[in-house]
């Protein structure tokens, strides 16, 4: 995971911390930090519902 990351592989930008508004929801502040993998997104967009 350290080395997907040190190319760039995880995030677009790099952050030395993770910041936590607490005035907004927590789990969708860690979401901007979670890597989600394509296997999951492609299964998500089966039983995605307009």
């Amino acid at each position: 995971m350290k080395a997907k990351n040190k190319t760039g592989g995880y995030f677009s930008q790099k952050y030395t911390s993770v910041h936590i508004d607490p005035n907004i929801n927590i789990l969708s502040a860690l979401a901007d930090y979670a890597d989600t993998p394509q296997c999951l997104i492609d299964f998500l967009k089966q039983y995605q519902v307009a």
